[in-house]
């Protein structure tokens, strides 16, 4: 079974999004799309990015029922000729729908939430509701995740590690780049201060004050 996801979260402004898409193809990976379908530009990918960061910035709170339009997830590739899809016919209409790649795991982008209380002297962040954020308001920004490997999908691939998909360079391509270009999110909630592995860049922090998931809680940014 998956023990779980690399993962990177960040929050960056939709113009540095743009950037780093750049060496990049997107695609829909979770959902039925037309026979002619290739992939989704990056510029739509960008433009729905937008609305989402203008509702954050404004400080309204997400509401994934509501806005889930604001919410997609893409998969990501440097190769789009490397996908495989599989095609069915519903209503006398033909689809198709992502059926893996020959170069492993198409690495995902998601929306991630952000929660953080106090609790006997010790500040409590979740963001584990990140795969589940139909239910959750406190939207936050994006995550690209890639799977680790277990046991059975050790034997069954015959790999050591997932590292060893030719798909993972684009994790970590993305990942290194946002590292690069983005620093630690470290806050204050009440007396206590918290750092953490959320990404933000320099553009971006003088924005996230007014997201609902910051000022509802009354946080301070410390960077």
């Amino acid at each position: 079974m998956i023990l779980g996801f690399h993962f990177i979260q960040f929050i960056i402004t939709p113009d540095e999004l743009g950037s780093f898409l750049d060496p990049y193809s997107i695609f829909l990976g979770n959902t039925r799309v037309p026979l002619d379908y290739v992939c989704t530009s990056n510029e739509e990918f960008v433009a729905v990015y937008s609305k989402l960061y203008g509702k954050l910035c404004s400080g309204e709170m997400i509401d994934p029922k509501e806005d889930y339009h604001l919410l997609p997830q893409y998969n990501l590739t440097t190769d789009i000729t490397s996908l495989k899809w599989k095609q069915f016919q519903n209503n006398n209409t033909w689809y198709k729908s992502f059926d893996g790649s020959i170069r492993g795991y198409a690495p995902c982008f998601s929306p991630f939430a952000f929660s953080a209380y106090e609790d006997k002297g010790k500040i409590i962040l979740n963001t584990k509701s990140s795969y589940h954020v139909t239910y959750c308001a406190e939207i936050m920004g994006y995550q690209l995740y890639y799977p680790k490997f277990g046991p059975v999908e050790k034997d069954f691939y015959n790999m050591r590690s997932e590292k060893e998909w030719l798909s993972y360079s684009d994790y970590k391509g993305f990942k290194d780049n946002v590292l690069k270009n983005t620093v630690a999110l470290e806050f204050r909630l009440n007396s206590l201060v918290k750092k953490t592995g959320i990404r933000i860049s320099k553009k971006a922090i003088r924005d996230l004050p007014d997201f609902y998931c910051i000022k509802s809680r009354g946080i301070d940014i410390l960077i």
